[in-house]
C-alpha cells in the first residue's frame, strides 16, 4: 500500500482479471468497482459503469475524453483550450494535469479524472509548465503554493463548467 499525491490510499489488489487499484472503495471482490452493487461475475454490473471507471482512471480513456470534449464539428478540428486555437488532428493536442502526476502508477491513478486534464496546443502546453516550475540546471522545481492557486484559478476561468 502506498499513498498518492492526494493523500489518497492506493492497495493494489488482484482478482481473476488481474490486478487494481482502489480508488472508489467499492473494489472488494463481487461488487461493481463504479457503484459498488453486488455483482454476480465481473468488476462491474454494466458496460456504462465499467465505461464510467476507465474514463475517470485510466489514461487512455481520460485522453479520448479529452479529445472528444475540445473536438469542434464546425472547424473539423481540435481547439485549445486557452488559447482557442485550431488544429486540424489529435497528434497536435497535449494532454496537460492541472494536479499533475508525480511518479507511481500513470496508467490508472486517481488524478486521470476528467476534470483534471486540459487539451492545449503545445505553446499554451509549454507556457503552463514553465509558469508551474523553475526550470534550474535541467531539472524542474516545483514553484510557492500561492502561485499554484494563481495557476488553478486561471484554469477554472478556462472550463468552469468541469468544477
Amino acid at each position: 500500500m502506498y499513498i498518492c499525491e492526494l493523500g489518497y490510499k492506493k492497495k493494489p489488489g488482484e482478482d481473476r482479471w488481474g490486478y487494481f487499484h482502489n480508488f472508489t472503495g467499492n473494489e472488494e471482490k463481487g461488487h461493481c468497482f463504479w457503484c459498488g452493487i453486488e455483482t454476480k461475475r465481473g468488476r462491474y454490473c454494466s458496460k456504462q459503469h465499467a465505461y464510467l471507471y476507465r474514463t475517470f482512471y485510466c489514461k487512455d480513456e481520460a485522453y479520448a475524453n479529452v479529445y472528444r470534449r475540445i473536438y469542434d464539428p464546425i472547424r473539423k478540428g481540435y481547439i485549445c483550450e486557452k488559447c482557442n486555437n485550431g488544429f486540424g488532428n489529435r497528434f497536435s493536442i497535449d494532454v496537460h494535469h492541472i494536479m499533475p502526476i508525480n511518479g507511481g502508477d500513470r496508467y490508472w491513478n486517481i488524478l486521470n479524472r476528467p476534470e483534471n486534464l486540459l487539451g492545449l496546443c503545445h505553446e499554451c502546453h509549454k507556457e503552463t509548465h514553465r509558469i508551474m516550475f523553475k526550470f534550474k540546471v535541467g531539472r524542474k522545481v516545483k514553484i510557492e503554493t500561492e502561485n499554484r492557486l494563481i495557476i488553478e484559478k486561471q484554469m477554472l476561468e478556462i472550463q468552469p463548467e468541469l468544477f
